[in-house]
């Protein structure tokens, strides 16, 4: 029995010996696969930190490469600039050194003129286009300043005949004495004329009558005889086929609206009883305004002869047009003074050639003054088209301004009694 235990225990031994081995076997096998996985980790993360090192190389690398880019770049800019710089000093000094020692030489450099080859060839009608568009211009600067000279311009020349016609007037009244006393005009009515004086000669034709004053639209001018073009660009003009002022019957004085000083300008605006005093070398007078009427041109009934005294005062209407006339109608308030040989009341009506407009002057002087201004403004365009610069033909257009608005001044002067109506 014992025998067999011994048997069955070393029949054990190998299989122990068999599943030990087994076992190391299999530690050992587990021991490499885990130091194999723990090597192929290791160098996956030694590849990973080797591929991040050498993008991070990259991306330094590339920066560096682009700062010396931008700085190559900015250097480049910078001595280009400088260059051009120094490029246009140098051309600068250049060109007043030269301009200098033109002067010292007594030559100034001018441009040169324009090859004619190289200018672009302009059409037929182009040209026709251009200079009809340039003559346009022209008229309507001429029509503009036609239109400043009637409303401002003759102004100037009135005022001046004024002066003039005053003195004269005043000239006259201290070499005839007055033949009435004067007296305020509260009290004119009750004066009381003496002895008619001896008969004279009519007044001739642009010489002063009176004096006008009609404080409510404030006019004080001198009334000179005659309605002709020349008379009424001077004052208001007395109808020589009326009665003198101050004197009975129908005293009738025209006077422009708009031009000439416009000594009629507000003459609508007098109403009924509105004072107009009068002096002339017989005394002073007083009328007071009876009515106001709006007649045509060719109405000269206004001019007639009436019983009593009286003064009709015409002008154009409206303001700017001479499609009709305005009437004013003043009754004499003071006592008349006698009737004169030059001052007589008129017998017979005013013919039918006669309008309330001026007469005409003649054309000569037109053509003479427009002939002189056109060879001014061929010279003044010679001259300026002589010189080559632009502030050279500026000074030239501006100095060669001055005697053709001289001219011109001259020329409308001539050309404004030719209108067909004076306003």
């Amino acid at each position: 029995m014992a025998g067999a235990i011994s048997f069955a225990g070393h029949a054990r031994r190998p299989e122990d010996q068999n599943s030990k081995q087994a076992e190391t076997k299999q530690a050992e096998t587990q021991q490499a696969e885990t130091q194999q996985a723990e090597t192929e980790q290791a160098q996956t993360e030694q590849a990973e930190t080797q591929q991040a090192e050498t993008q991070q190389a990259e991306t330094q690398q590339a920066e560096t490469e682009q700062a010396e880019t931008q700085q190559a770049e900015t250097q480049q800019a910078e001595t280009e600039q400088a260059e051009t710089e120094q490029a246009e000093t140098q051309q600068a000094e250049t060109e007043q050194a030269e301009t200098e020692q033109a002067k010292r030489r007594g030559r100034h450099r001018r441009r040169r003129p324009p090859v004619k080859g190289r200018r672009r060839p302009v059409s037929l009608g182009r040209r026709v286009v251009g200079g009809v568009g340039r003559t346009l211009v022209g008229a309507g600067v001429l029509l503009l300043l036609f239109v400043a000279y009637q409303l401002a311009g003759t102004n100037v020349a009135e005022a001046h005949s004024q002066t003039a016609l005053r003195q004269a007037f005043s000239r006259q009244l201290h070499a005839q004495p007055a033949t009435t006393v004067p007296a305020p005009a509260s009290t004119l009515p009750a004066a009381s004329p003496p002895a008619p004086p001896l008969p004279g000669p009519p007044p001739a034709e642009g010489t002063p009558v009176a004096t006008m004053h009609i404080p409510k639209i404030g006019l004080d001018k001198v009334v000179i005889q005659g309605v002709g073009t020349d008379d009424l660009r001077q004052a208001p003009g007395h109808y020589p086929s009326t009665s003198m002022l101050g004197q009975p019957g129908n005293a009738a004085v025209a006077g422009h609206r708009t031009t000439y000083g416009a000594p009629f300008y507000r003459l609508d605006e007098l109403t009924q009883g509105d004072p107009i005093y009068v002096n002339t070398s017989q005394g002073a007078f007083e009328y007071d305004v009876a009515k106001t009427t709006i007649v045509n041109p060719s109405d000269v009934s206004v001019l007639d002869p009436t019983p009593g005294a009286q003064l009709t005062l015409t002008t154009c209407n409206p303001r700017f047009s001479a499609a009709q006339r305005l009437v004013v109608v003043a009754d004499l308030v003071s006592r008349p003074a006698p009737a004169t040989a030059q001052g007589a009341p008129a017998t017979r009506r005013a013919p039918p050639s006669l309008s309330l407009s001026g007469r005409q002057v003649p054309l000569l002087a037109v053509v003479a003054w427009g002939i002189g201004l056109v060879l001014v403004a061929l010279l003044v365009w010679l001259v300026a088209r002589s010189r080559y610069t632009r502030w050279r033909r500026a000074v030239a257009y501006t100095v060669g301004a001055l005697p053709f608005l001289a001219v011109l001044f001259f020329f409308f002067t001539a050309l404004s009694p030719l209108l067909p109506a004076q306003y």
